[in-house]
């Protein structure tokens, strides 16, 4: 029963991790279609983070806030990223932007 199980778990991760290759494939061609679209490049960030391409994650992001200044959702996004990889200062950096950009949310 056990082993059925870890079988079971293997396949479906194995099934979301190529729906998450999938997925930013998808977002760049849909970026190429519409490339001043900030959700879309902030998607295809987070779908690059999805598949341990952190360093790509983080570059997109930057992009997007070099584009975006004012993005307050990159700026959050951008803060978890570097929460979970322990950078707090860059992470508490990327908050305080967040709020200066929208104080209210």
């Amino acid at each position: 029963m056990l082993i059925v199980l870890a079988v079971i778990t293997c396949f479906s991760v194995r099934i979301g991790a190529s729906e998450v290759f999938g997925a930013y494939g998808d977002y760049e061609k849909a970026l190429e279609a519409l490339p001043d679209n900030k959700y879309i490049l902030l998607n295809l960030a987070l779908a690059y983070y999805d598949v341990g391409e952190v360093e790509l994650s983080k570059k997109k992001i930057s992009e997007l806030l070099i584009k975006y200044p004012t993005f307050n959702l990159g700026y959050r996004v951008f803060a978890y990223i570097e929460l979970k990889q322990g950078n707090f200062d860059s992470a508490l950096e990327s908050i305080n932007s967040a709020i200066c950009f929208a104080p209210n949310n």
